[in-house]
């Protein structure tokens, strides 16, 4: 009976949310750059080494190339050498998971206003699950998301975790930058904090002092606010220090403090990369950051109690990153969502008192109540909820972990039966590829033949970039970029502008066509 006791209302609860989380995080990989992330790991194993150069295109080949995500691209590498596909989606489900644990265990709030916030916050960064080097920013930036909860419940010992985590940060993705802006926003916060607590005080000993003297009691909350009030940020901000000069320990040593900025400095970037675009709420997935930020503004004005400036300022800070890229809406998501939980308790609790104050047959009813004992039938029907939540996650898992049900997604996304006909035909000259296509074209056909260009935008650069659009849209000068790389033949969406433009023009045949991609070859 006792084993059946443990698993009350609460426990399932958060099995259910956790179970669910893990499942939903189960997926076929899907994201174009995970590929050349998986050649990258590949090549690193195979030569024992980190490139130092591009390797994969015709377009940049040896120039300098900072390989971001080698710590992550090799672990990808191995993990689909030894477990394939179904290995990729276990790691990335259990990468989510930890996240969101983290994120749950910075909400000091009730468990059911934790588990509603949890899910939302799922549900809104899910779009940006993916199994390259930038989920583990997500873990990454949820641990500290996590240090600074601990932070402020007085667990001062916690902040030294920060330099261990920004070093393995550093050499998994150019993302640690994110860590640093929310630390800023939570220290500038509390500063602000411990500045309006002192004027409080100054206001009050003042109080005193006319009304009978500088009291004993007046001169204890003397100049606390410029002492105690900002002494726990004393530490905060030395193993912030510490962490800063560690970002430099990685392969490529101090470029890596600068590279966030060059990668965001990349106009194209912002112009035609949905990810890094502004988020278009026009599209369903987008519509659930809407949610989260309307239902944490409600929250906030409906506590019934001044909110922190570090929760304003952090909230803020991340709003607008995530309204600037889409791909910032994740990090929103872990900002916001404890956020939610604990803001929104606070303004439950006031609503349940302001109509248990109209409607007396609610007093007696606690929202923060603890659970009745549950009795053994409940208990029994807890266990099968859990025993039937695991039957269906493993049902829904096993197609995306199937080797046979990835290579068909795979084929209806990417040029599968292009990439055949390359594999068996010897076409003259370089290869000319879209944009969304390159990391995939990698993975399955380097070395043999190199990409145009692939999804590592801070190699390629702006100007180039904007190169490759013109040749896109058959823009001034496109014949000209073609010959100047020795373009041979372009491989191309089916129903791309490109692909119609070919079509028509006397000096490019069709060598190859589906219903996804068409190659066109060089008279």
């Amino acid at each position: 009976m006792k084993t059946l006791a443990w698993l009350n209302t609460r426990r399932l609860l958060l099995l259910i949310v956790f179970l669910g989380i893990f499942i939903m995080a189960v997926r076929a990989p899907s994201d174009s750059d995970l590929w050349w992330h998986l050649a990258a790991g590949d090549w690193m194993r195979a030569n024992g080494a980190i490139p130092r150069a591009d390797p994969f295109s015709h377009t940049v080949a040896g120039q300098p190339w900072i390989e971001q995500g080698w710590l992550p691209d090799l672990l990808t590498a191995q993990v689909f050498a030894w477990a394939g596909y179904a290995g990729l989606g276990l790691l990335l489900a259990a990468i989510v998971t930890a996240a969101l644990a983290l994120c749950y265990a910075a909400m000091p709030a009730h468990p059911f206003a934790r588990a509603f916030a949890l899910i939302l916050g799922a549900i809104t960064s899910a779009v940006y699950w993916s199994m390259r080097p930038q989920i583990f920013s997500f873990l990454f930036f949820a641990s500290v998301v996590w240090i600074l909860a601990q932070h402020r419940r007085g667990r001062q010992r916690v902040v030294w975790l920060l330099p261990p985590l920004m070093l393995l940060w550093a050499n998994c993705h150019a993302a640690w930058i994110s860590g640093f802006i929310l630390i800023a926003c939570y220290v500038l916060g509390e500063a602000l904090e411990g500045i309006a607590v002192s004027f409080q005080q100054s206001a009050f000993s003042s109080q005193l002092s006319a009304d009978g003297g500088r009291t004993a009691e007046a001169q204890s909350f003397s100049g606390w606010g410029h002492s105690a009030a900002f002494a726990p940020l004393r530490s905060l901000l030395l193993a912030t220090a510490l962490s800063l000069p560690l970002i430099a320990i990685n392969p490529h040593g101090l470029t890596m403090l600068t590279y966030p900025f060059k990668t965001v400095g990349i106009g194209a970037l912002q112009e035609f990369i949905q990810e890094w675009a502004s988020p278009n709420f026009h599209q369903i997935h987008a519509q659930p950051f809407i949610w989260l930020l309307l239902l944490v503004v409600a929250a906030l004005g409906l506590a019934g109690r001044r909110a922190r400036f570090a929760d304003l300022i952090t909230l803020a800070a991340f709003a607008y990153l995530a309204l600037m890229a889409g791909r910032n809406i994740a990090l929103f998501a872990l900002v916001a969502a404890p956020l939610l939980a604990i803001y929104g308790q606070e303004a439950l609790t006031n609503l349940w008192a302001g109509l248990a104050a109209r409607y007396p047959r609610l007093q007696g009813v606690s929202l923060d109540g603890s659970p009745a004992p549950a009795r053994p039938a409940l208990l029994i029907a807890n266990w099968l909820i859990v025993a039937l939540l695991l039957v269906a996650g493993v049902v829904k898992s096993l197609q995306p972990l199937n080797a046979a049900f990835n290579e068909k997604t795979q084929a209806a996304q990417f040029p599968a039966g292009a990439v055949a006909y390359l594999q068996s035909h010897d076409l003259p000259g370089e290869m000319f590829n879209s944009y969304n296509w390159g990391g995939y074209l990698i993975w399955k056909l380097y070395p043999g033949r190199r990409v145009f260009i692939d999804g590592r935008t801070d190699l390629y650069d702006d100007a180039f970039i904007r190169r490759y659009l013109d040749v896109t849209w058959a823009g001034a000068g496109w014949e000209e970029t073609l010959r100047q790389y020795h373009v041979g033949y372009v491989l191309v969406e089916a129903d791309s502008f490109l692909s119609r433009y070919l079509a028509t023009q006397p000096a490019w045949q069709e060598a190859y066509r589906d219903t996804v991609a068409v190659i066109y070859m060089r008279l």
